[in-house]
C-alpha cells in the first residue's frame, strides 16, 4: 500500500484488525481468524465443530444441535455421532445412542438436530456427553462436545422439567434479543436462524427477536468488511425469516437489527429495531473502516423515521463497555436524557444479573418518575449459547466459557392472542402488557365494577388491585411480592409487601390504597432461588 510514495508499515496497515482481535466478543468463537503471518494458538485446520442444547426443556425430548462451520475451507467426513445421557447426581448412564452418519461436508454451514426422548427422565438433572468421529484429510479425529481449543469440552447439564413455565396460555414468552448466522465477522458468529424455533419451543418459548448487527447485515455475501450498496444480505435475511415463519406457524421469528447509533455525545450505543423493512446503516463500532469512527446516525434520526408497526428499544442501555471498547470503538451507554416518543423502552435484562441490570433498572425508574411512559423488555443478547457461553478471553490465544447470556434464561412475556401475526405481536409489545422474567409469573389486575380493566392508563381510582403470582419447583418458591407506587416528579415507594412461606402460587387482593394524581403502580416477585419477574407500569391520571 503506497501513499505519496511512502509505504505504510505493516503494523499500522493492519492496526484496526489487530485491535479488533483484542476486543472481547460473545458469539460462538471463530477460530480461523488470523493476521498475515500469524495464526495464534486457536487456529485449527478443522472446521468449528460444536454441540449445543437448551439448558432446560419442558418437552418430552431434548433437541441436541450439532453445528459445523467452515467445511468449505476444511472438508470433513462425519462417520458417527454418539450421545450419552447420565444422571447428573451420580453420573450413572441412563441412555446411549450411536448414529452412523457417513456424511461428506464441503459447504460453509452444516447443522443437524437430534431429538432425544427424555420422557422417562422428567424431574432429573441430566448430564449429556456428545461425541463425533470425523475424518479430516486422512486422519480420524474424535471430538467430545466441541473442538474449540483451550475450552474444557465438559459435558452439558440440562433439566428435563415436568412443569411448564408457569404463565397462562394467554401470555406468550420469547427472547427479544438474539443473534443468528447473519451476524458474522472475523472473530464471531451465530447459529442459522432455522435452529431457533426448534430449540425455543422445547423450552416453552413462542417467539424471538433476531437483532443481527447492522455492520454485518450490510456486508457483501461472503465478506466481512466489504459493504454492499444493494443490501443483498439484508434482503436474503428478510426472505429467510419469512419462509421460516411459514414453516413454523406456532412460532414467530421477528426480523430486525441491532443498529449502531450515536448516543448524542459522540459515543456508539445499540438500538434494537424489530420488524422494520427499512435497513438502517450503522458501522461505527464494526472496525470495518478504521478505528474510532463515529457511527453514521444519531439515534433520534432513526427513531424519527420508524414505521408504525416497528418496535424500537434501547439494547442493554446501561451496560458499561470494557475499556478497550470505549477507547478503540467509542462505545458508551444510552443517553440518559432521552425521551423520544418512538422509543418503546429499554431492554434492561440482557442475560446477566449484575450491575448492568441494576443500573438499567435505576435509569428506567428515573424515566418513569419524570412522567415518561417507557416499558422494559428482556433478552439475552445470545449468540447461540443455548446451554453454554463460549467466547474469546485472549484473542488468538485463549477462549473461555460460563453461564451468562444463555438463550431464553431471561425472557419477555406479552399478553397477545395471535402469535403468528407479527404486527399483532409488535403492537402488543408496544402497548405494555408485558412482564420480564427469569421464570416466575406475575401480573397486575385492575378491577372496576367487578371487571378487569385492560387500560394502561387509569382515569379513576380502581376499586381493587389483584396481584397474581406463580412459580414452579425449578424456578423456586415465592419469597417476596411487592406492589410499588411511583409519584411523578417525586419518588417510588413500596405500598404493599408480602412474604409468603413455602408457596408456589399466591394471589393477593388489595382494596385500601391511595393512588395520587400522576402516579403509577407496578409489581415484582422474587423466589427463594434467585429468580424474579417484574410487571410494567399502569399509570394513574385522575
Amino acid at each position: 500500500m503506497i501513499i505519496s510514495n511512502i509505504e505504510i508499515p505493516f503494523f499500522i496497515k493492519h492496526l484496526p484488525l489487530i485491535l479488533l482481535s483484542f476486543l472481547p466478543v460473545i458469539l460462538y468463537a471463530e477460530i480461523h481468524y488470523r493476521l498475515p503471518f500469524l495464526k495464534g494458538l486457536l487456529y485449527k485446520n478443522q472446521p468449528e465443530i460444536l454441540f449445543d442444547m437448551p439448558f432446560r426443556v419442558q418437552s418430552n425430548y431434548i433437541p441436541i444441535l450439532l453445528l459445523i462451520k467452515d467445511c468449505h475451507q476444511f472438508p470433513v467426513l462425519i462417520q458417527k455421532v454418539q450421545i450419552d445421557i447420565k444422571n447428573a447426581a451420580n453420573h450413572s448412564s441412563l441412555y446411549k445412542e450411536s448414529i452412523n452418519e457417513n456424511l461428506n461436508l464441503s459447504k460453509k454451514w452444516f447443522y443437524k438436530i437430534y431429538h432425544i426422548d427424555v420422557s422417562k427422565f422428567k424431574g432429573i438433572d441430566l448430564e449429556i456427553e456428545c461425541r463425533i468421529v470425523i475424518v479430516t484429510g486422512k486422519k480420524e479425529v474424535l471430538v467430545i462436545n466441541d473442538n474449540l481449543p483451550t475450552l474444557s469440552h465438559k459435558n452439558f447439564l440440562i433439566f428435563a422439567d415436568p412443569e411448564p413455565i408457569p404463565f397462562p396460555n394467554s401470555w406468550k414468552l420469547g427472547d427479544l434479543h438474539c443473534h443468528s448466522s447473519w451476524t458474522e465477522d472475523q472473530v464471531e458468529y451465530g447459529p442459522p436462524p432455522a435452529i431457533f424455533p426448534i430449540m425455543a419451543k422445547a423450552m416453552g418459548l413462542s417467539f424471538c427477536g433476531l437483532m443481527d448487527h447492522s455492520y454485518d447485515l450490510d456486508d457483501l455475501p461472503g465478506f466481512w468488511t466489504k459493504n454492499d450498496p444493494d443490501l443483498q444480505k439484508w434482503a436474503d435475511f428478510q426472505k429467510t425469516i419469512t419462509e421460516l415463519n411459514q414453516k413454523h406457524p406456532n412460532f414467530l421469528l421477528i426480523p430486525g437489527e441491532e443498529a449502531s447509533v450515536d448516543n448524542g455525545f459522540g459515543k456508539t450505543v445499540h438500538l434494537g429495531i424489530l420488524n422494520s423493512k427499512e435497513f438502517f446503516i450503522g458501522t461505527g463500532d464494526g472496525l470495518e473502516n478504521g478505528m474510532g469512527k463515529l457511527t453514521e446516525y444519531y439515534y433520534a434520526n432513526i427513531l424519527n423515521s420508524l414505521a408504525e408497526n416497528t418496535l424500537a428499544v434501547a439494547a442493554h442501555p446501561q451496560a458499561n463497555p470494557p475499556f478497550l471498547h470505549r477507547l478503540v470503538i467509542k462505545r458508551g451507554t444510552w443517553n440518559k436524557l432521552d425521551h423520544h416518543r418512538n422509543l418503546a423502552g429499554f431492554q434492561i435484562m440482557n442475560g446477566t444479573q449484575g450491575q448492568d441490570l441494576q443500573f438499567g433498572k435505576e435509569e428506567w425508574i428515573k424515566q418513569l418518575l419524570k412522567g415518561r411512559k417507557k416499558y422494559i423488555y428482556a433478552g439475552n443478547d445470545s449468540h447461540g449459547s443455548f446451554n453454554r457461553f463460549r467466547a474469546l478471553l485472549l484473542p488468538m490465544l485463549k477462549l473461555f466459557e460460563n453461564q451468562i447470556q444463555i438463550f431464553g434464561k431471561q425472557f419477555t412475556a406479552v399478553k397477545t392472542s395471535k402469535i403468528n401475526q407479527k404486527e399483532n405481536v409488535i403492537n402488543d409489545l408496544k402497548n405494555g402488557e408485558v412482564v420480564v422474567s427469569t421464570g416466575p409469573f406475575i401480573c397486575l389486575e385492575i378491577i372496576q365494577d367487578g371487571k378487569i380493566i385492560s387500560d394502561r392508563e387509569l382515569k379513576q381510582i380502581p376499586q381493587k388491585i389483584n396481584i397474581k403470582t406463580k412459580s414452579t419447583k425449578y424456578f423456586g418458591k415465592i419469597k417476596t411480592i411487592k406492589l410499588i407506587q411511583g409519584n411523578i416528579h417525586n419518588t417510588e415507594k413500596i405500598i404493599f409487601k408480602a412474604n409468603p412461606e413455602n408457596c408456589s402460587s399466591k394471589e393477593i387482593s388489595i382494596t385500601r390504597f391511595d393512588l395520587p394524581h400522576k402516579s403509577y403502580i407496578r409489581a415484582e416477585v422474587y423466589t427463594d432461588n434467585g429468580n424474579f419477574a417484574m410487571t410494567n407500569p399502569v399509570w394513574v391520571a385522575i
